[in-house]
């Protein structure tokens, strides 16, 4: 750990690709100039990496070639902390070693799988999970860049004017709606107005004829009582008439019976006055 770092020419290059081999060199880019970088007050070191590297990031380095001290190439066997493409480097590589072993150990327990008769549920679950990296990849690939910054705010303003114009036209579609609604309730009631006007009207005109009925009824049955009496009256009249009648008969009847019971009494007294006299003169006429 107390060796001296190799001198300046010596120090690997990134572009050298037979020191690495095997490597993946996309995640890399340049690094930006001093110029460019924004500096944060309320730290003694750039946003960005530089050479003046902050205390944590030098004890992740420091991890870093503890773990790496058996895998690395000799000539990558840092013991200080030199340039600062020598920790990226080294980050890189743990990280290199790291995703290998994680897929190494992913194909493992494939292939463990494929040998127990993994099934339908494993492959719907490794479908999802390249999936899921495809979108990851996708999204870290547009997120990063300034052109790809600025086609996404201008994807972003196109997307909101878009929205604001949908939402201008829905508010207008509203409000017609609305209007079209009022206008159809005004003429609902304006409807039902009329329609109750109607049925009040024909409610007063029934109970007008129910009352009209009514009356006739009460005035037909008045009269029909009035008529009943006065049939009865007269009937009554008939009656005492024809019974007067009856009475005057019978009496003239009785009047009659009895003069010719006096005149039969008459006749009888007057035939026995005659026999008597018949007899009174046969008495005196004298015999022969």
């Amino acid at each position: 750990m107390d060796e001296d770092p190799p001198p300046l020419q010596e120090r690997p290059v990134l572009e050298q690709r037979g020191d690495l081999r095997g490597l993946d060199y996309s995640p890399l880019h340049r690094c930006r100039s001093r110029r460019s970088m924004k500096r944060d007050e309320s730290k003694e070191t750039y946003k960005l990496p530089h050479r003046l590297i902050e205390k944590k990031r030098r004890d992740r380095i420091n991890e870093c070639i503890a773990q790496l001290k058996d895998l690395l190439p000799e000539h990558l066997k840092l013991t200080t902390l030199g340039h600062l493409e020598k920790a990226v480097v080294l980050e890189l590589t743990l990280k290199h070693v790291k995703t290998l072993t994680t897929l190494t150990e992913q194909l493992h327990q494939k292939i463990i799988a494929l040998q127990n008769g993994g099934g339908e549920r494993e492959r719907k679950k490794r479908k999802k999970e390249r999936k899921k990296e495809r979108k990851e990849k996708e999204k870290r690939r547009k997120e990063g860049g300034k052109k790809e910054r600025k086609k996404r705010k201008k994807v972003k303003e196109r997307k909101e004017k878009r929205e604001r114009k949908r939402e201008r036209k829905e508010e207008r579609k509203r409000k017609k709606e609305k209007e079209r609604k009022r206008k159809e309730e005004k003429e609902r009631k304006k409807k039902e107005g009329r329609k109750e006007r109607r049925k009040r009207k024909e409610r007063k005109e029934k109970e007008r004829k129910r009352k009209r009925k009514k009356e006739r009824k009460k005035r037909n049955k008045a009269k029909e009582r009035k008529e009943k009496r006065e049939r009865k009256r007269k009937e009554g009249r008939k009656e005492e008439k024809e019974r007067k009648k009856r009475k005057e008969k019978e009496k003239e009847k009785e009047r009659k019976r009895k003069k010719e019971e006096e005149r039969k009494k008459e006749r009888k007294k007057e035939r026995k006055k005659e026999r008597k006299k018949e007899r009174e003169d046969c008495s005196t006429i004298a015999p022969v």
